[in-house]
């Protein structure tokens, strides 16, 4: 939060509070739903290879391999203060999730993309990128047993 001088101390201190509450709320929703319901949907991946298993294991893997680099770039970048580095990272990012119908997450890294290029709401970059490591995590799980179900 960038304190400005017309704004009283009182006023910062209770947006920031609210912010978090937000944030607690829907991140935590979040969460809860990601246990009820599937985070992939391999459709577009599907039809994308033709439903050939070896590419659509390739795929897979590669982002497995990938995604978790990325996700460090952009602590990296976010840690030095590298805004264009953090919505490079997530530039990369957004599109590999759309194959696999990461929409949830592909939302989250979208927020990321945006705050880090508009240089507004940068405060909520650090809650942002934990919600989707915490979703990447689930995808992660849901990936290595769809390659399982490949035969990869």
């Amino acid at each position: 939060m960038i304190f400005r001088p017309n704004q009283s101390l009182k006023a910062i201190f209770l947006t920031e509070i609210a912010l978090m509450f937000v944030e607690k709320v829907i991140f935590d929703d979040s969460i809860k739903t990601m246990s009820e319901t599937k985070q992939t949907d391999l459709s577009y991946l599907r039809n994308l290879t033709g439903g050939a298993t070896d590419k659509m294991a390739k795929y897979i893997r590669m982002f497995l391999t990938g995604a978790p680099i990325s996700i460090q770039q952009m602590e990296l970048h976010l840690l030095s203060n590298d805004y264009t580095g953090v919505k490079q990272a997530a530039h990369a990012l957004k599109p590999q999730l759309g194959y696999f119908g990461a929409k949830r997450s592909e939302e989250i890294v979208r927020e990321i993309e945006r705050i880090s290029g508009d240089l507004v709401d940068l405060d909520r970059l650090p809650g942002h990128l934990e919600a989707f490591k915490t979703q990447y995590a689930v995808i992660s799980v849901e990936l290595d047993a769809a390659l399982k179900e490949l035969g990869n």
